[in-house]
């Protein structure tokens, strides 16, 4: 059986510090503390400290460094979430999962996935639509006019996912299957 979950998130910015982070773990210890009472071998509830976009905050007045106290004596859980490598002190106490870049076909399944029913096949237009949506998110990831002035990516994949989700909201529907693109709904 699965505990379930309670997360104690953190938006980290550059402005983060120490203090506030250190905050978050107290908080979700003190609950971790209440759920497991006076047995907590019987415990079903588990906190989890959520650390969102980890690589932003200055490495020069090193707020993250608190982390490693809490990773190193667990009491509760922690899930650090970045788009860059952490330095080595960090990624050596923690499991990293890394995404890789997907592949064409990955983007096909994904564009289909978000704008089209599972199971059913797609017409010679809606095969256009997908092939151009994919061609077009890969041609801005590619193109250095889109980056950011240090080199980085300004697109990532959730962008793509977020883009073709509003495109599935805001089209207008023939039906279930169909739906339309309209320029309208292109230049919003």
């Amino acid at each position: 059986r699965l505990h379930h979950l309670h997360p104690f998130r953190y938006q980290c910015s550059e402005q983060s510090t120490d203090t506030e982070i250190e905050a978050v773990y107290d908080s979700a210890i003190k609950r971790q503390v209440m759920f497991e009472g006076n047995n907590p071998n019987r415990c079903t509830e588990r906190a989890a400290v959520l650390l969102d976009e980890a690589g932003l905050p200055s490495e020069e007045t090193m707020p993250l460094k608190v982390i490693h106290y809490m990773m190193d004596h667990p009491q509760v859980a922690t899930v650090i979430l970045t788009n860059k490598l952490l330095d080595a002190a960090k990624t050596n106490r923690a499991l990293q999962v890394v995404q890789s870049e997907p592949s064409n076909d990955d983007l096909r399944a994904l564009t289909r996935g978000c704008l089209y029913p599972h199971g059913t096949p797609l017409t010679d237009v809606q095969r256009a639509i997908v092939e151009g949506l994919c061609k077009a998110f890969t041609d801005i990831k590619s193109e250095r006019a889109f980056a950011k002035s240090n080199g980085e990516e300004m697109f990532h994949l959730r962008d793509f996912i977020y883009f073709l989700r509003y495109l599935r909201k805001h089209s207008h529907s023939v039906d279930d299957r169909d739906f339309e693109l309209t320029g309208d709904v292109l230049l919003r």
